[in-house]
Formats: C-alpha cells, structure tokens, sequence
C-alpha cells in the first residue's frame, strides 16, 4: 500500500501445514517523494516570480522606449497650431524607430510650411492679377475714348491745316503723335 506518506508492504508467511505463522510488516518513508513535491513546488514559485519581475520589467522598458516617446510625439502633434507661418518642430532623442518617425513628422512640416508659403504667393499673385485686370479695363475705357477723340480731330485738323503755316503745322502734327504714342503705350500696360 502506497500513501503520500509511506510505503507500506505487508508478507503473510505460512508454516508447513499451509497456516498463518507469521506476519511481516515493512513500512518505509518516503522522504524522497516528499522532498521532489517539495522541491516542485519551489520551482513553480520561483518560475511564477521570474515571469511576474520579467513582465514588470519588459512593461517599463516598452513604456519608457516606446509608449511614453509615442505619447510624446502625439503632444507635440495636438500642440501644432497649422494657422501660424512657422509650425513648431517635435524633439525626441535617441537614434531608434520613434525618432525617425519624429524626423518624418517634421519633415512633413517643413513640406506643410513650404506649401503654405507657395499658397499664399500664388493667393498674391491672383489678387495683383485680378487688380490689374481690373485697372487695365478700367484704363482702357478712357484710353479707345481718347484714341477715337483724336483720330476725329486728325480729319478735322487736316481741313484746317490747309489754311496754318508750315511751322504750326509741324507743331499740330508732333503733338499728335506725341498723343497717338502716349495713347498706344498706355494701350499696352
């Protein structure tokens, strides 16, 4: 018989004529036995604290290394105002996949600046084309007034030129030019 405890082994010996003489009890501790349980149940313990420390151990790095960078870097991302000229630039140190993706976060800004800075020149650009679209037409409206004045005046002058001297005559005749060339220039602007 076998207990946590002991092994027990009981030996009936018989005499010549086939009856009970003896009996014999052996019974052994099992200290051995007790001893592996014991030990087993050491190992699991230790086995369980180990896993335990480790996890604890491997948490805190992966939240110092890697969540508290990527916290971090979300910040630096919320704090952005995109309605300012210069947008502020995220830090974090080390040489690791978190700063290359703050590097590439700030290189994106960098783009975002440039291209803001190209929309508002080209917005520039837009507004002094419309004006001067604008300016144009509204000059040009007097100048075809004038233009058609002084081709009107150029009929009725050569009648009259008949009658002026040659030098009053050049003078007319230079004037008009000087307004026909005036006209046309102001045309082109």
């Amino acid at each position: 018989r076998m207990t946590p405890d002991e092994v027990s082994y009981i030996k009936v010996e018989r005499d010549v004529f086939d009856e009970s003489d003896i009996a014999i009890r052996i019974s052994v501790q099992r200290d051995i036995y007790r001893q592996s349980q014991l030990s087993i149940s050491y190992f699991l313990t230790v086995f369980a604290v180990v896993v335990l420390v480790g996890t604890i151990v491997i948490m805190f790095i992966i939240d110092r290394y890697f969540v508290a960078k990527l916290i971090s870097i979300g910040d630096q991302l919320r704090a952005i105002d995109l309605g300012k000229e210069k947008l502020e630039r995220g830090s974090c140190s080390g040489n690791d996949e978190m700063s290359q993706l703050a590097d590439e976060v700030n290189e994106l800004l960098r783009e975002i600046e440039n291209y803001h800075l190209t929309l508002k020149e080209k917005e520039r650009l837009a507004a002094i084309g419309e004006t001067s679209a604008m300016v144009g037409h509204d000059l040009r409206s007097p100048l075809q007034v004038i233009t058609s004045t002084l081709y009107l005046l150029r009929k009725r002058l050569n009648s009259a030129l008949a009658t002026a001297t040659p030098e009053e005559r050049r003078v007319i005749e230079e004037q008009l030019e000087n307004l026909d060339k005036q006209t046309k220039y102001m045309e082109k602007i």
